[in-house]
């Protein structure tokens, strides 16, 4: 079984941490968005099941996700569900 987790930076108002492609099941279990469709340098503003996050794109494999601090621990719970969830089903 994968362990998923996560180093997050932390600053006063924001929370931000980098995702690689293993994540991009758990992320678009909670975001409404085709993220296959985002280009490599590209950014967009969304929601991961409730929460307002930023998504930059790196490269094919590579994410920047960035949020509220008030979301960071919600946000985290949506990701680590997601993934255990994929992997049940596909691991």
């Amino acid at each position: 079984m994968t362990t998923y987790s996560l180093s997050w930076k932390i600053s006063k108002t924001r929370c931000a941490c980098s995702l690689a492609s293993r994540w991009n099941p758990a992320l678009n279990a909670g975001c409404p968005l085709d993220l296959d469709r985002l280009p490599a340098g590209g950014d967009t503003r969304t929601v991961l099941d409730k929460a307002e996050i930023v998504l930059m794109r790196f490269d094919r494999e590579h994410f920047r996700l960035e949020t509220a601090r008030s979301f960071a621990e919600f946000v985290w719970n949506v990701l680590e569900s997601a993934g255990r969830e994929f992997e049940a089903g596909h691991g």
